[in-house]
């Protein structure tokens, strides 16, 4: 019979962080036969937010800055033009020289964007180590301002290497927790 103390140690009974911090253990308590927790690994979707301090992963914070990217890249495009907002297609069209690489540059970071978001939270749903998750993260955000600067200074070959170094990261984190 199960009563009170039994649950004593049970990890369902426990703060949020403490139990996300246990989700890397088997999905049984050692200590306690009767605590059962069949959520465990599935609360790893989690990502490394521990909900009890509201703290975020450096790679959710390089998720943020990719996804920020896109708004820095267009405004360098457009800042000090006349947009004609009626016909924005029109007005990037009209762009030349750093101007349009830029927009170029705008619409292939939204292009990577879901890619590496997603890498991302797969890596930290199936187990991945967050200190490489971490790590792999910050090489794909300095690929992609290299991408960026190689862009908008017109350096075709060094920015097919950004890109390349960028995408093979994100395949890397995407796989992580297979070979990490």
């Amino acid at each position: 019979m199960i009563d009170e103390n039994s649950l004593e140690h049970c990890e369902l009974t426990k703060p949020v962080s403490t139990f996300v911090r246990n989700a890397l253990s088997p999905t049984s308590d050692k200590r306690n036969p009767y605590c059962f927790n069949p959520f465990a690994r599935r609360h790893r979707i989690l990502v490394g937010v521990n909900n009890a301090s509201k703290t975020m992963t450096i790679a959710l914070w390089c998720v943020l800055l990719a996804g920020i990217m896109p708004v820095i890249t267009t405004g360098i495009a457009k800042w000090g033009t006349r947009l004609d907002n009626n016909h924005p297609r029109d007005w990037a069209n009209s762009l030349v020289g750093y101007r349009r690489r830029a927009y170029a540059a705008h619409q292939n970071a939204y292009e990577a964007f879901p890619f590496f978001a997603t890498a991302v939270l797969a890596a930290g749903a199936t187990g991945a180590s967050p200190g490489l998750v971490n790590l792999l993260a910050m090489v794909f955000i300095a690929a992609r301002l290299g991408y960026t600067a190689t862009y908008l200074a017109d350096l075709a070959t060094p920015r097919s290497i950004m890109w390349a170094i960028g995408w093979f990261v994100t395949i890397a984190i995407f796989t992580a927790a297979v070979w990490g």
